[in-house]
């Protein structure tokens, strides 16, 4: 079953449609961002469901509790002690997320609205790393190495070729500290880049990621030193396009949702 029918199966509301989808925001809702096969096991990462505590506040579980243990055989070009270094930092935005959640609903509950603010601060920032680096994960391998028909498509339609779309993300690449996204804009209904200095600064609404990209020094230092453009050149032969393919289909069925009439 889609994402979008499961939602409707449920009966949400169009809010909390809208919520749950990400069309307000990063596209957290959108269950191809935090499945994906890996390396968690191997790395020694707590993998265990983390869904809710004794209280019921909704924490963030690593990876979708998904097996992590094929990612070193798609991901030849990059070492596994890098992607276990990275994946380490994964699980530290994880644990601060539900960290920062559960000390939130103390300071609400005790009217403590400065610890509030600067524990919502907290959430943000922990959360968005979550997500972005979980995604990016998810569309690293080599097993899926065609553009898909559709994304394709909209390549052409929004940049005009794909060599104007991989210049385009290839030049924010090189100037970005943190990340860049390819994201379809619900708003415009197309596709766009966005470069994020930070996790939680510059993220653009009403977006929905549909390839991730990391370029903070941690995602290639130690197989690449200070060479950032041999690791987008790996990064670029490494897409699982399927993934961005599927991501893509369950964007467009948001924007036709929101829309109520065809956007492709």
């Amino acid at each position: 079953m889609s994402v979008v029918a499961n939602w409707v199966e449920q009966g949400l509301s169009r809010r909390d449609f809208l919520k749950q989808s990400g069309a307000l925001g990063l596209g957290l809702g959108l269950s191809s961002l935090l499945s994906f096969p890996g390396l968690a096991a191997a790395c020694g990462m707590d993998t265990s469901s983390k869904a809710k505590n004794s209280s019921e506040i909704p924490l963030l579980s690593p990876l979708g509790v998904q097996d992590f243990s094929g990612l070193k055989d798609r991901v030849s070009k990059i070492t596994w002690p890098q992607l276990c270094q990275h994946i380490g930092l994964y699980e530290g935005y994880v644990k601060k997320t539900n960290d920062a959640l559960t000390q939130l609903a103390t300071a609400r509950t005790t009217s403590d609205y400065s610890t509030a603010r600067t524990l919502q601060l907290n959430h943000s920032f922990a959360r968005n790393g979550a997500i972005l680096h979980a995604a990016y994960f998810n569309n690293l391998g080599e097993d899926q190495p065609t553009i898909g028909p559709l994304t394709a498509k909209l390549i052409a339609r929004d940049f005009g070729s794909e060599a104007a779309f991989w210049g385009e993300l290839m030049a924010i690449a090189k100037a970005m500290r943190g990340w860049v996204i390819v994201g379809y804009s619900t708003a415009e209904n197309r596709l766009v880049h966005h470069g994020l200095d930070a996790h939680d600064g510059g993220s653009p609404l009403a977006s929905i990621p549909l390839l991730v990209l990391d370029v903070y020094e941690h995602a290639y230092m130690i197989d690449f030193g200070t060479n950032r453009a041999g690791y987008l050149d790996v990064f670029k032969a490494s897409i699982r396009w399927g993934v961005v393919e599927d991501r893509l289909k369950q964007a467009l069925a948001v924007a036709n949702t929101l829309n109520h009439h065809p956007v492709v």
